[in-house]
C-alpha cells in the first residue's frame, strides 16, 4: 500500500508546473511577434520604390556626367537636404557634403570631384544609417539586383562587408553581428552606406578607378556570404 504524499508537496509541484507553463507560453507568444519596423526616411523610401533614376545616378546626379556645380544645385533643390559643407581648404577642396533631414546632424552624403565648380563628380557616397531607418540588404537587392563581387573592409571598429554591383556602379557597405549569425549576412542586414561611381565594363576597370581596392581580396559574391569570415 503506497504512502500518500503530503498535501503541501503536491500543491508546491502543481504551482511549479503552472508557473513553468505560463513561462513557456510567454516565450512562444513573444517568438511569434515581429519587431516593429521603423519608418524609413522619405529619400530612402523614394530611392527604393520610385527612384528618379537608376544607379549610379541618384536624384538626377550621375558620377562621370554631372558637374560639381550642377550636383550642388540639384542637392539644394531637394527637401531632404538640410545643410551643406562646401568645398574649402579648411575641409577639402574636392568634397561637398550635406546633412539629411531627420538625422540629427549626421552626415547624409558627399560627392567627390577634382575641381569646383566645373569638374565632373567622380563618385558619390550616401550614408543610409539614421536612427535605425536604414535600408536592408534584401530591399536594396530587390530594387537594384544581386551584387557581383564582395570583399572585407577592416578598420579599427571591426569588419564590414562591401558588395559590388558592377552593372549599377554601386558598392554597398553592410555587416552582421552576433556569435551565431556572424558567418552569414542576412536579408535584414543593414545597408550602412552606398558608393556610386561611373559604371565600368569589368572588375579590373573598377579597381583601376578605385585605387584603395588594388590589394584587396575580391571574390564573386555568393548570396549572403560574409567576406569578413574568409
Amino acid at each position: 500500500m503506497g504512502t500518500a504524499k503530503p498535501m503541501g508537496l503536491r500543491m508546491k509541484k502543481s504551482l511549479q508546473f503552472t508557473l513553468l507553463s505560463l513561462l513557456l507560453g510567454t516565450i512562444l507568444i513573444s517568438g511569434c511577434k515581429t519587431s516593429p519596423v521603423s519608418p524609413k526616411l522619405p529619400w530612402i523610401e523614394r530611392w527604393l520604390s520610385n527612384p528618379v533614376c537608376q544607379p549610379p545616378c541618384w536624384e538626377g546626379i550621375t558620377p562621370g556626367e554631372t558637374t560639381a556645380k550642377e550636383a550642388h544645385e540639384k542637392l539644394a533643390a531637394l527637401p531632404d537636404v538640410e545643410k551643406f559643407w562646401l568645398p574649402s581648404e579648411r575641409t577639402s577642396p574636392h568634397v561637398l557634403s550635406w546633412d539629411m533631414a531627420g538625422c540629427d546632424g549626421a552626415e547624409g552624403g558627399r560627392i567627390y570631384f577634382d575641381t569646383y565648380p566645373n569638374g565632373k563628380i567622380e563618385w558619390m557616397q550616401l550614408f543610409m544609417g539614421c536612427d535605425q531607418q536604414d535600408a536592408s540588404l534584401k530591399e536594396v537587392i530587390d530594387a537594384f539586383g544581386v551584387p557581383d563581387y564582395s570583399w572585407a573592409e577592416w578598420n579599427s571598429a571591426g569588419c564590414k562587408a562591401e558588395l559590388l554591383n558592377l552593372k549599377k556602379g554601386m558598392i554597398l557597405t553592410t555587416y552582421e553581428s552576433g556569435f551565431i549569425s556572424y558567418k552569414k549576412l542576412k536579408p535584414t542586414s543593414p545597408v550602412e552606406a552606398v558608393l556610386l561611381f561611373p559604371t565600368g565594363d569589368s572588375l579590373e576597370k573598377v579597381v583601376e578607378a578605385l585605387p584603395y581596392l588594388a590589394d584587396t581580396d575580391i571574390r564573386e559574391w555568393q548570396v549572403y556570404d560574409n567576406p569578413c569570415t574568409w
